[in-house]
């Protein structure tokens, strides 16, 4: 997680770094291998709930750090089926950013969205990918600048796709072959779409967890041996939300984001 605070300044150059007393504190999950993922288990109902609204589809907004491997293959670093992929497509020296699962209006078969967004393998770059109720929009922070993609209008997410469980680093169906090598780090989910200046406040900065519209938070720090669950520390007004997640072949480092 993160290791400073304060506020963020739009187009200003941001470098993270160390805060040395509290250089034990912030950590990373490491992915490796085709079993790795980070899961956040939810029934069927769970997730229809989360991501529609009668007829529409709800807002909302998914936020993670990620550091991918050089050399790794083409993987996924977030899965809700029915509702999109998020996939990192090798291009040799580089990953691009892809977006998977959905339809444009009219449309009878999905799409593919070719972001133009490239991440540089070692290094950590954040990602936010959101929705408001109509398209889906990545707004990424990576190799010293931001960088926008939107979808246009999409049709609303398939009822008959929606499994229930969402993952992070892997496709639900850890079989796919499309696992994340890498690390991952700071993963929130909100029930709204964050604007610019919501995401450049925030990004880069430790949050408390009771932020309004919070209903995930996995700061991914705790780096205990064996560690199963990914720890939940969002509230609302007051009340933890208890969105645990189960890791999956994963393992806490002390890698931090720099």
């Amino acid at each position: 997680a993160l290791p400073i605070s304060g506020t963020a300044v739009p187009d200003a150059k941001v470098v993270l770094t160390s805060n040395s007393e509290a250089k034990n504190q912030f950590y990373s999950m490491r992915l490796y291998g085709k079993e790795a993922s980070i899961v956040w288990p939810m029934t069927k109902e769970q997730a229809t709930n989360f991501f529609r609204k009668g007829q529409d589809d709800r807002p909302f907004t998914m936020q993670m750090w990620v550091r991918p491997d050089k050399g790794s293959s083409s993987s996924t670093v977030f899965h809700a089926p029915g509702v999109c992929d998020l996939t990192l497509s090798d291009r040799g020296d580089k990953y691009e950013l892809k977006i998977y699962g959905r339809k444009r209006p009219g449309a009878t078969d999905f799409t593919i969205f070719t972001s133009g967004i490239y991440l540089k393998p070692d290094e950590f770059s954040h990602i936010s990918l959101s929705s408001d109720g109509k398209k889906l929009a990545l707004r990424v922070f990576t190799d010293g600048s931001f960088k926008h993609y939107a979808t246009g209008d999409l049709q609303p997410v398939d009822l008959n796709r929606v499994e229930g469980s969402v993952a992070f680093g892997n496709m639900t169906n850890i079989t796919s072959g499309w696992a994340f090598n890498g690390y991952i780090d700071e993963i929130r989910v909100w029930d709204k779409e964050l604007s610019d200046k919501e995401i450049l406040s925030t990004y880069n900065r430790i949050i408390s967890g009771t932020e309004q519209n919070l209903k995930l938070y996995w700061p991914l720090d705790e780096n205990i041996p064996n560690q199963s669950t990914a720890y939940d520390y969002s509230k609302s007004s007051d009340v933890p939300n208890g969105n645990h997640g189960k890791i999956r072949g994963a393992r806490g480092t002390n890698q931090e984001i720099s």
